[in-house]
């Protein structure tokens, strides 16, 4: 079933170079990995942003290689890690030889962040 569904997207893409390929690769891998994570339960908690979001959801000319996540309440309990480690497993069975790390940035709501204003290059 799914060589199935790679065989139909690799012709759908028709790569005319390597790089291309790599390319092609390259994004069925981040479509997978958002499929997994979607059955996983994980757009309940975050939501998915930045510039892989912008190509594969509102198709801009762009090529980002990482996947961006956001949560949509701030909750410290929640752990990247466990998610990751576990599209790690998935990847190491599949043979994918993909890494998954990931970059925590600590949550501040708005009103606690600094009131300092920055002036603009028209002030």
């Amino acid at each position: 079933m799914l060589s199935d569904v790679l065989q139909a997207r690799i012709r759908e893409y028709a790569p005319a170079n390597a790089i291309e390929q790599e390319n092609m690769l390259a994004e069925l891998m981040q479509h997978y990995v958002l499929a997994s994570l979607s059955r996983s339960g994980l757009f309940s908690a975050a939501m998915f942003h930045g510039g892989t979001c912008l190509r594969i959801c509102h198709s801009m000319n762009r090529f980002s290689e990482d996947l961006d996540f956001l949560l949509k309440q701030p909750d410290r309990q929640f752990a990247w890690d466990r998610t990751c480690g576990a599209l790690q497993r998935i990847a190491k069975r599949r043979d994918c030889g993909s890494r998954f790390r990931t970059g925590t940035t600590p949550w501040a709501p708005y009103e606690k962040r600094s009131s300092k204003r920055i002036p603009s290059a028209a002030s």
